[in-house]
């Protein structure tokens, strides 16, 4: 079993592997079941009140130790820094193998569920 036979994000595990093995590989890596289907990470970085450069050094060396979840909010007013640390953290070395380990999901609108 590898990376790639479990889906970030996704409620079917990949290759036909049974959810109760995707499901425990999900929790020994420090994900919670938050609704059926929908994990999240346990720890993830506060991104309230950093500014500048500080936001997106601490976004990229959370990015680079491990970190998958990134707490913000438009009312922090630090969304182009929080940017610039994922971006940076995307074209760094090994970029290419982080992305496709750790897929990017898109964006949910508050209010809407995930399809």
């Amino acid at each position: 079993m590898t990376r790639e036979d479990f889906a970030p994000g996704s409620q079917m595990p990949l290759s036909g592997i049974p959810a109760e093995t995707v499901a425990a590989e999900r929790r020994r890596r420090g994900e919670v079941q938050i609704s059926p289907g929908v994990w999240m990470p346990v720890l993830g970085l506060g991104t309230f009140k950093i500014r500048g450069e500080d936001a997106t050094r601490a976004t990229y060396d959370a990015l680079q130790s491990g970190c998958r979840h990134i707490d913000t909010a438009s009312c922090y007013r630090n969304e182009t820094e929080i940017r610039l640390g994922i971006d940076l953290w995307l074209m760094s070395e090994r970029s290419e193998e982080r992305v496709h380990e750790d897929k990017v999901e898109e964006e949910i609108p508050i209010g809407q569920s995930p399809s």
